[in-house]
């Protein structure tokens, strides 16, 4: 499993990725990506507190 630090690398890397391709589309699965690190990293923070 991923560490915080590294989901956070990889959410911003996926939407760089997808700011980058602005006029291409990019692939579906990095759309799932993005939501499910997010919500991983959400449940993170707040399993923390």
């Amino acid at each position: 499993m991923f560490t915080y630090e590294e989901k956070k690398y990889l959410l911003s890397l996926l939407k760089k990725e997808k700011r980058r391709s602005f006029f291409k589309k990019t692939p579906e699965i990095n759309e799932r990506l993005i939501e499910k690190i997010a919500q991983m990293i959400r449940n993170e923070e707040v399993n923390r507190d």
